[in-house]
């Protein structure tokens, strides 16, 4: 959003804490797996995160377009 909009309109929300929420109601969400790689991507403190998370998201081979975002997001 700060690329976007060049200020922060998160008014300090940490999405990652969102993601965790929500594969909480739902763990196997490969979607959601997906987001919090992307996530964790952007926060060197997460690593390990961002390498579960994509194995997990990478585990769902019905769904096309997340493998297609997969292959453009994480070669």
């Amino acid at each position: 959003m700060n690329w976007k909009y060049k200020q922060d309109l998160t008014n300090g929300a940490d999405g990652y804490e969102y993601v965790k929420k929500a594969l909480a109601q739902n763990p196997d969400s490969a979607e959601m797996h997906f987001a919090a790689a992307i996530i964790a991507s952007s926060n060197p403190a997460r690593p390990s995160d961002r390498e579960e998370h994509l194995r997990k998201a990478r585990a769902a081979k019905s769904d096309a377009l997340l493998a297609q975002n997969l292959a453009s997001h994480f070669q």
